[in-house]
C-alpha cells in the first residue's frame, strides 16, 4: 500500500518521504529509485515509539523544508483469531502500529503544518464502515474503528489550523496483509466489496493523491 501511494504521489509531482520499519533496506532503496523525479528519501522509523517518530519527522522537515501531506498507511499483521481466543496482549498488539503509531505519526506531522496548513490521510477499512466483520478479524476491525474515530477527532481539532483530515476506507485488497489467505478465499472476499469488484492499491493510491492535490 505505502509503495503504491508513494509512486502515485511522485507521479503527481510530490517529493516523497517514506517511513519504513520492518522492510528490508535494499527493497526500500528500490522503491525510492522507482519514484518519478528527484529528492525522495526513506527514513527508518518505528512509529510505535513516540520519540523515534518525533525525531524522524523533525529530520524530514529539515530535509524537505516543509511537510504538506501526511499519509498513515501502517498496520500490524492481522491476527486471524476469534476475539474470545485472544489474550489481552494479542488484542492490544493489533492497535500498536495502526492506532497508537498513527497517533504518534499524525500528531508529529500536524505540529509542522500549523503555519501553512496541510492534509492528513489515514487508511482504514470498509469493514469499519459497512458493519460487515469477516470471521477471525475482530481485533483488526476493532482497531480500524478506533483509527476512524481518531481521524474524526483530529479533523475537528485541526480544522482551525487549515489542516484537513481525511479517511480512505478501501474494500478487501488482495496481497499485502491478506497474502496469507488461500486464493479461493481472496476471490470470495473480493466479491463481497460494496462495488462488487476487487479494490486495488493503485485505485487507493489515486484517491489519496487526489485528496492531497485538492488540499
Amino acid at each position: 500500500m505505502g509503495s503504491a501511494i508513494a509512486r502515485q504521489l511522485s507521479a503527481d509531482g510530490f517529493k516523497v518521504a517514506l517511513l519504513y520499519f520492518g522492510a528490508v533496506e535494499s527493497d526500500v532503496e528500490k522503491i525510492i529509485a522507482s519514484l518519478n523525479g528527484q529528492g525522495h528519501k526513506a527514513y527508518r522509523c518505528d512509529i510505535r515509539d513516540e520519540t523515534e517518530v518525533n525525531n524522524a519527522i523533525k529530520k524530514i522537515a529539515e530535509d524537505f523544508g516543509e511537510i504538506d501531506a501526511c499519509i498513515h498507511a501502517a498496520e500490524s499483521k492481522i491476527n486471524r483469531s476469534f476475539l474470545r481466543e485472544l489474550s489481552g496482549s494479542q488484542f492490544r498488539r493489533q492497535f500498536e502500529a495502526g492506532v497508537f503509531g498513527g497517533f504518534n505519526f499524525m500528531k508529529a506531522c500536524a505540529s509542522y503544518m500549523k503555519k501553512s496548513g496541510g492534509v492528513i490521510i489515514g487508511i482504514t477499512s470498509s469493514s469499519a464502515k459497512s458493519g460487515s466483520v469477516y470471521g477471525k478479524m475482530g481485533a483488526y476491525v476493532t482497531a480500524k474503528y478506533a483509527l476512524s474515530g481518531l481521524l474524526r477527532a483530529l479533523a475537528k481539532e485541526l480544522a482551525s489550523d487549515n489542516i484537513w483530515v481525511h479517511e480512505v476506507a478501501p474494500g478487501f485488497l488482495r496481497g499485502g496483509l491478506n497474502k496469507d489467505l488461500p486464493a479461493e478465499i481472496s476471490e470470495f472476499l473480493s466479491k463481497k466489496n460494496d462495488s462488487g469488484y476487487p479494490s486495488s492499491v493503485e485505485n487507493v493510491a489515486k484517491m489519496v493523491a487526489l485528496l492531497c492535490s485538492e488540499n
